[in-house]
């Protein structure tokens, strides 16, 4: 075998190599994509709002995305002219989230005058199947739950908005797109979702940093997802002059609190409440009866009620 032949067949397997190296990297993005884009389901029909003495119905509610469906559980407040909607976080659903302490607020919410729905985002709870957006695209599932909410006789500036984490960033988005719903209040929001997720990559998917690009390139391309887009901090400030109401724990190891600090100075007018010895999602268990207390007292003082429109 000559010189030329043994040179040939090393740039052979070279070539091989480096091809079944990038089938195996791309492989392993594509699988990263896949996981990345779907939340386990955390659900339990028996902690629902009449363990708080709350009437509800379930519903279902149309997300703005076509042929999506959402659960929600609906809690009237018969001769109410004004409601709120509330969104869980990423992983978590209308019966889980504050360790089952949403339906609480909604109570506290409920004895103030309001209606209340309450909804599983896509892909979570016992909604619709979906890839997860991190709240870039589940803007259309809370613009939907506004939707049903004035299908219902309610009107838009009558209405305000609750979001947890993923929820409030999707809630952000949802009301910079409709500049007629009177408030919103977030809870541990992230301002730029990339920079959590980057920060959080290799602990959550056990892969290096150099997957993340082509992961999010491929989550971009296969299901629609792009965390580059819809960032909670370029669209706060389209919230103005509406009240809104910013709470962060300075102990969130997850979202960092100066994600809250960000998103207040994009919005100077907004409200900011940083809870000490707090982590993520969980100031209202630290604050509990403050929390209850300002949560109410935001929503009764800037959401007006009014004769309903039918």
């Amino acid at each position: 075998m000559d010189k030329t032949t043994r040179s040939m067949q090393r740039a052979m397997r070279l070539l091989l190599a480096l091809l079944l190296a990038g089938a195996i990297y791309l492989g392993l993005a594509v699988y990263a994509a896949a996981i990345f884009t779907v939340a386990p389901r955390t659900f339990d029909p028996n902690n629902n709002p009449a363990k708080f003495g709350l009437d509800f119905r379930e519903v279902r509610v149309p997300s703005r995305t076509p042929g999506l469906e959402l659960a929600g559980w609906y809690i009237p407040n018969p001769g109410s002219t004004r409601a709120l909607v509330m969104v869980h976080g990423h992983t978590s659903s209308r019966s889980s989230e504050f360790g089952g302490g949403l339906g609480e607020l909604a109570a506290a919410l409920h004895q103030r005058g309001f209606a209340v729905l309450a909804i599983d985002l896509r892909g979570h709870g016992t909604s619709d199947a979906a890839p997860i957006g991190f709240g870039t695209v589940e803007h259309d599932d809370v613009a939907g739950a506004l939707d049903w909410l004035r299908a219902e006789g309610f009107a838009a500036d009558h209405l305000g908005v609750f979001g947890v984490s993923m929820g409030g960033a999707a809630s952000i988005r949802a009301l910079a797109d409709d500049p007629e719903v009177a408030a919103l209040v977030i809870d541990g929001t992230p301002a730029v979702i990339q920079e959590v997720v980057q920060r959080q990559w290799t602990r959550n998917l056990r892969l290096p940093e150099f997957f993340l690009s082509t992961t999010l390139f491929v989550a971009r391309a296969r299901y629609g997802i792009d965390l580059e887009a819809n960032a909670a901090l370029e669209t706060m400030r389209r919230l103005g002059p509406r009240p809104v109401l910013i709470i962060h724990g300075l102990d969130d190891a997850l979202i960092l609190p100066d994600h809250a600090e960000r998103l207040a100075a994009a919005l100077p007018s907004a409200e900011l409440w940083l809870i000490p010895g707090s982590g993520h999602a969980q100031n209202f268990a630290t604050e509990r009866e403050r929390y209850l207390a300002r949560v109410a007292d935001f929503f009764d003082q800037h959401v007006p009620a009014q004769s309903p429109r039918r």
